[in-house]
């Protein structure tokens, strides 16, 4: 606890935010003040240990339509910023948290909030991904998808928590976000290898570390196949063989399993070291 926080009266306000809003986010000050005192607590260790903030190039596009070669091409070009080939990515989170963009995973009980995330030329990047009963494709693809707002979404960053704007923007937005996560998750060059390789959905997920329904968003896109028809053969698939429906939030095994991605490694890591160097005290 810093003495500003034992003092500060004023309401929360956050700089230069943006999430995929719910509902109820402008009118949950418990929320505001959370989601503040996480950015402020991993901004003051950066400092205390003092390795500089760290946020993605922007390159600004508003619309799919038209501009999907050019998204996934700044999906590409991350994936280098990263370090990475064309492949699977053996744990996303452990990749950009070494280049220095600040994420924390977190267990809060909002239904359908699955993460958020935030940016100021001061604190750099942020992206808070909830973790409250949700498998790790998904947590994953929320943590590529944020990152797509970062970096294409840029200057629809504001200094407070905000509900969505006009809704067909949002969705707009929302599309590019999407198309973008699915080209960092599952790369067009290893993709087009991998149908030839693989015969059916599973193996293709099971391959690239990524959810069902990720890969039959990226197959659709291809070419390959319906959306909409081939998660009906799912889960009526599913259904005949379990004698119950398939759960929206289950993903069909073989799933990512909880202990391969240990939670916020960099954040402990950085609490570890401003304590051996004396810039913060044990209780």
């Amino acid at each position: 606890m810093k003495l500003d926080d034992l003092l500060r009266q004023e309401s929360a306000t956050l700089p230069n935010f943006r999430f995929r809003a719910h509902a109820s986010f402008d009118k949950n000050p418990q929320f505001a003040a959370l989601v503040l005192g996480l950015l402020e607590d991993y901004t003051a260790l950066e400092q205390a240990v003092g390795i500089p903030t760290y946020a993605p190039e922007s390159t600004p596009y508003h619309r799919l339509e038209g501009n999907e070669q050019s998204i996934a091409h700044i999906a590409t070009q991350f994936r280098h910023r990263l370090g990475l080939g064309s492949g699977p990515i053996l744990n996303l989170f452990a990749a950009v948290e070494e280049i220095g963009l600040k994420v924390l995973r977190w267990d809060i009980p909002i239904p359908e909030f699955f993460g958020l995330s935030a940016y100021s030329l001061n604190q750099g990047a942020f992206v808070l991904v909830n973790t409250h009963n949700i498998n790790i494709e998904r947590q994953l693809f929320t943590l590529a998808h944020e990152i797509g707002h970062l970096i294409l979404h840029r200057d629809d960053y504001e200094d407070k928590l905000i509900s969505q704007g006009i809704k067909q923007e949002e969705t707009a937005r929302e599309a590019v976000a999407n198309y973008f996560a699915s080209h960092l998750l599952v790369s067009q060059d290893a993709l087009s290898r991998a149908v030839n390789e693989f015969t059916n959905i599973i193996d293709l997920k099971a391959h690239f570390r990524v959810s069902y329904t990720m890969m039959l968003m990226r197959l659709e896109q291809m070419g390959k196949l319906n959306y909409g028809d081939a998660i009906q053969k799912i889960r009526g698939a599913y259904k005949r063989q379990h004698g119950k429906s398939l759960p929206k939030n289950q993903e069909i095994e073989p799933a990512l399993k909880e202990p391969d991605f240990p939670l916020n490694q960099r954040f402990t890591k950085l609490v570890w070291k401003a304590l051996e160097s004396g810039k913060v005290s044990e209780l």
